[in-house]
């Protein structure tokens, strides 16, 4: 959209400053969400946020936490695990950064 379109170097300050923005907010989100690792002591059926996790026995995975996620082994456990106060406003936060570098964008069209 931009090759089609003249941009002066103000617009395009905005604009780069606005990508900042985002890419700092998401930075912000991803190193403040709390980490679960998942590591199988025999071959087990889980869910993540209701998709099916087959994890091996041996096999370690990782799963972040950006606001609130839920663990479930069928019929014997669900474990619902939020993130604490280090990451309060990130996902508003990224989520406005996004709708202004948009908004940013399309006026420039």
């Amino acid at each position: 959209m931009l090759a089609s379109n003249r941009v002066d170097k103000h617009a395009l300050k905005v604009i780069q400053d606005g990508e900042r923005a985002l890419l700092t907010a998401n930075a912000q989100l991803e190193t403040a969400a709390p980490t679960v690792l998942l590591r199988g002591l025999a071959e087990c059926l889980l869910s993540v946020d209701d998709t099916e996790i087959r994890l091996g026995k041996g096999e370690v995975r990782s799963i972040s936490v950006a606001d609130r996620s839920r663990l479930t082994i069928p019929h014997t456990l669900d474990v619902e695990i939020t993130a604490g106060s280090s990451i309060e406003g990130c996902p508003e936060r990224l989520t406005r950064h996004e709708k202004v570098l948009t908004r940013l964008v399309l006026l420039q069209a």
